[in-house]
């Protein structure tokens, strides 16, 4: 008896203090969440003609149409519960009652997102990456259902964090690589050569 009296009084206590850490924190977990998922959107902020590549490469496989979808949806709900008091003040409901509203419609929203979720499906990847001289170059891919896959070169400086576009291929191959030969950097797909540059310092 005296151990289940003490397990019981155990998880009172785990009940009592996430009671506690929801009450005086709740505000700050949904403004945290907010801020990650509107990340994405400030790594589109442009950089003149350049982009941070990395910074670049996050915010295109994080912009497929799937992961707004889910991204925006979870905006939603992050503002929902930012604003909760306002809100179950307006619809005269309890609180209990409003955060069941809440998660009823996030289920929903979830279960449609995930329904169409294959009808979205995108790729965007890094299918290559070279050094030559003092450049490093990348080939990336973004492949969709409907336009195929289409190729984008960039030439970046030695680190590979700050790169220019070079050339963009439509209609390519899934089969993309980078070769260097002579100090020439080749852009190949399906056994084909799409492009070429000699690079300069």
């Amino acid at each position: 008896m005296d151990v289940l009296a003490a397990v019981a009084k155990g998880g009172d206590d785990i009940v009592a203090r996430v009671k506690t850490w929801v009450t005086r924190y709740w505000r700050v977990v949904p403004a945290v969440l907010l801020a990650l998922l509107l990340f994405p959107y400030a790594a589109t902020l442009p950089a003149g003609d350049d982009v941070i590549y990395p910074l670049h490469l996050l915010n295109q496989q994080l912009n497929t149409p799937a992961n707004v979808l889910f991204r925006w949806l979870g905006i939603a709900v992050c503002v929902a519960l930012l604003a909760f008091p306002a809100l179950a003040q307006v619809t005269r409901m309890r609180q209990r009652g409003c955060l069941t509203v809440l998660a009823v419609a996030l289920l929903v929203g979830l279960f449609a997102v995930w329904l169409i979720r294959p009808a979205l499906s995108v790729d965007y990847h890094q299918a290559d990456a070279l050094d030559s001289g003092s450049h490093r170059y990348y080939l990336d891919a973004f492949v969709t259902l409907s336009d195929g896959t289409t190729l984008y070169f960039y030439q970046c400086d030695s680190n590979g964090i700050i790169c220019t576009q070079l050339e963009t291929f439509s209609n390519a191959s899934e089969n993309a690589q980078l070769t260097s030969n002579d100090q020439t950097v080749t852009v190949e797909a399906g056994g084909r050569r799409l492009y070429s540059i000699l690079p300069q310092d």
